[in-house]
């Protein structure tokens, strides 16, 4: 809760106005990197004790398809390597596939299914 009050230095908002307007626009790539703020703003020694709660060992299976258009939920990793992905260019000319699958994180969101 600490972290929502603190102001944006680039904006002079804070974090919780910041992260209200983007989830009022759907803005999903804003939430996520509101996210991904917030756990580097996360002392070390704290963040890996959290990432050993949250972060599945690397032992076996597979992160699975983004793809799938029955998914309502969504494991942090999958979220992340979505938005790395659509930044390196793998969903250039899919742009309706990659909107689709925004619109299905962003739902898996607000319905508290990102895991």
């Amino acid at each position: 809760k600490k972290y929502m009050e603190e102001f944006d230095s680039s904006t002079g908002e804070k974090g919780v106005d910041i992260f209200r307007r983007a989830e009022d626009y759907l803005d999903a790539p804003r939430i996520a990197e509101f996210f991904l703020d917030y756990k580097d703003s996360i002392p070390k020694s704290k963040r890996s004790v959290l990432e050993e709660n949250i972060t599945p060992d690397q032992s076996g299976g597979s992160v699975g398809s983004v793809n799938n258009s029955d998914k309502t939920t969504f494991t942090l990793q999958e979220v992340d390597k979505f938005f790395s992905d659509y930044s390196k260019g793998v969903y250039r000319n899919k742009e309706k596939e990659a909107s689709q699958i925004e619109a299905r994180i962003t739902k898996a969101y607000m319905n508290g299914n990102i895991r």
